[in-house]
């Protein structure tokens, strides 16, 4: 009964998906075969499917449907609505780390999230980090000049560590100096695997179940490098709740970081709204911050 349940569902479904355009690919595993062989191009596999394709189409993953949109009309229609910000069941695998920050959250708090975090990108705060991009950008500059003249390199890891220097002291107001570093820190490995981790279980189904992965060594070596960011995130958290209580202490707070005089970090903005009624938990200021790193991170280096 739950087959037979099961098949006409799936039928019903794909009658109603048949309409729309199908992207490329195999008639039951879709396009995970192609990015499944090239984990770690994902990005640019993806890349060329969507120029491949119309800008809305369905594939398919055994009987699952996946729906590509990339232009402004249709996404707007999705993100205007609190009915349509539940993710794909795959975002589940960003929740050891990220747990139910802005990117893997739904319906009201979602959106109370939203509203709350988008001062956080007014012009008049990102100037007042200028200076840490043109800093940062400069040591890469240096970095890379070491290089030029010699034969093709790999600019990954450079354009990887810098973004982590800008993030990490413009979301958090931390120097982790990792473009100065010969050997990666634990906290900048830790991003690179653990990324790679939720983007290799998201394309191997056999690791879909929970039980199976934590046994696998690989699922180990995940849960071992998100400790690794969970405590230096709490860290920061901590040391940041001090100095903002320090501030908030002496007369000039407010003249002071919204003049640029002290800048005002992504973590500055999420204490700062904590203590103006929104409530946050320490767990839940660590979740926005490291979903803040995340989104980042693969902006730069995509």
């Amino acid at each position: 009964l739950l087959n037979s349940n099961y098949v006409v569902n799936f039928i019903r479904l794909r009658r109603k998906l048949y309409k729309l355009p199908q992207m490329k690919g195999h008639i039951i595993f879709g396009t995970l075969l192609e990015t499944f062989v090239n984990p770690k191009h994902y990005a640019e596999v993806c890349a060329r499917l969507l120029a491949e394709n119309p800008p809305l189409c369905v594939t398919w993953l055994f009987s699952y449907p996946l729906i590509s949109i990339h232009q402004p009309k249709h996404l707007e229609v999705i993100l205007g609505n609190v009915e349509h910000t539940n993710k794909m069941s795959m975002y589940r695998y960003l929740q050891p780390w990220l747990g139910t920050g802005l990117l893997t959250s739904k319906g009201s708090k979602w959106h109370s999230h939203r509203k709350m975090l988008t001062p956080a990108f007014h012009f008049k705060i990102l100037e007042n980090f200028v200076q840490v991009f043109a800093k940062k950008s400069e040591k890469l500059v240096e970095k890379l000049q070491k290089d030029v003249g010699s034969e093709s390199f790999e600019v990954h890891p450079y354009i990887t560590t810098c973004a982590l220097d800008i993030i990490c002291e413009t979301a958090m107001g931390v120097e982790i100096n990792a473009q100065d570093q010969e050997k990666q820190s634990d906290y900048v490995e830790a991003v690179s695997k653990v990324t790679l981790g939720v983007m290799t279980r998201m394309l191997s189904p056999w690791l879909y179940p929970d039980f199976v992965y934590n046994l696998l060594p690989c699922g180990k070596r995940f849960n071992k490098y998100v400790n690794i960011l969970h405590s230096f995130s709490h860290k920061v958290i901590r040391q940041r709740k001090e100095y903002y209580a320090e501030l908030k202490s002496g007369q000039k707070i407010a003249e002071d970081l919204h003049s640029g005089k002290k800048k005002l970090t992504f973590l500055d903005l999420l204490l700062e709204a904590s203590e103006n009624g929104e409530n946050l938990t320490d767990e839940e200021i660590r979740e926005e911050v490291d979903t803040f790193m995340f989104e980042l991170t693969k902006l730069f280096t995509m």
